[in-house]
């Protein structure tokens, strides 16, 4: 019992410890790194939590791209009792490192867990996400590895080091985006009307961009909704788009299901998940869904069911 209370006290020691680190004065800010401590000051509508004094632990400086231009993360983890941890984790960003500009961020996602790794001659970071990102649930493993491409100008997708290909459609920047195709932004914009018509929660996701699904050498996009009905119940369903040639006005590869997309094959494969009440999200102790191949019609472009 006394080993008992003293294990408390020494853990009470090492809380009391870390929160009075935690309001000692950051190492100073200086450079490109203050810059981006601006920025995120900014955006957070004055949390004192992340004024520059205090981001000063979390900003490191990295080189994701061996272009020996310094390149930065920001790890939210790091600045303690902030509102940007939760049960999905804390908030992740990475910032590119321009010759004679401001770097840029190209990550800013929510991750529980990260590690940084060497590995075929690139950087690469691999995360475990929230479990919903993968279909179940948020205690469940959900990894996925990102490096640097020089050429998309972006982290894309690397397999885990399990060996695993599944790429998980999540956008390594949640925001709207420049780069997003009018078409896409309007199917976005199309869904959540109707979801709001409907009195339903407004909960249609903005794009994410995808590896090729039609060999034509340009990323894709996939688009998760929340279909709407007058009742106001709702489901959720993907559409895949494909650039089949034109990246400014991408058409509809495939919708209504929910789909596996992965990197083992160049172009992506890509396969449907066929989801029922006992697999993937909708059982905790669910098996995986099974799936069913696809591949791209050049004639029809489309993605069809092999064997159709």
């Amino acid at each position: 019992m006394r080993g008992a209370i003293l294990g408390i006290y020494a853990s009470l020691a090492v809380i009391g410890t870390a929160e009075a680190k935690a309001l000692q004065p950051a190492p100073e800010l200086t450079g490109e790194r203050l810059y981006i401590a601006q920025i995120i000051d900014k955006e957070s509508a004055r949390d004192d939590r992340l004024r520059p004094a205090r981001l000063g632990r979390a900003i490191e400086v990295i080189d994701i791209d061996h272009d020996g231009v310094p390149d930065y993360l920001v790890d939210y983890n790091k600045v303690i009792n902030t509102h940007w941890c939760g049960d999905g984790g804390c908030n992740f960003e990475l910032w590119h490192g321009i010759k004679g500009g401001h770097p840029v961020r190209v990550w800013n996602e929510i991750v529980r867990e990260y590690s940084i790794a060497q590995r075929g001659g690139e950087t690469v970071f691999d995360f475990d996400f929230h479990g919903s990102n993968c279909g179940t649930f948020g205690s469940s493993a959900c990894p996925a590895s990102f490096a640097w491409d020089g050429k998309a100008g972006r982290l894309v997708e690397r397999p885990t080091p399990q060996g695993e290909t599944t790429v998980r459609l999540i956008d390594p920047i949640p925001l709207t985006r420049a780069d997003v195709p009018e078409n896409i932004m309007a199917a976005s914009r199309d869904a959540s009307a109707k979801c709001k018509a409907g009195d339903a929660d407004d909960k249609a996701s903005l794009p994410a961009s995808i590896p090729d699904i039609d060999g034509d050498g340009l990323r894709d996009w996939s688009l998760t909704v929340e279909v709407c009905d007058k009742l106001g119940q709702s489901d959720l369903k993907q559409i895949l788009f494909a650039t089949a040639g034109s990246a400014h006005h991408p058409i509809v590869a495939a919708s209504g299901m929910f789909y596996r997309v992965s990197i083992a094959t160049t172009p992506a494969s890509v396969a449907v998940v066929n989801q029922t009440d006992t697999c993937g999200g909708y059982s905790v102790d669910g098996k995986p869904c099974t799936q069913t191949s696809m591949y791209w019609n050049s004639v029809t472009k489309k993605l069809a069911i092999a064997g159709h």
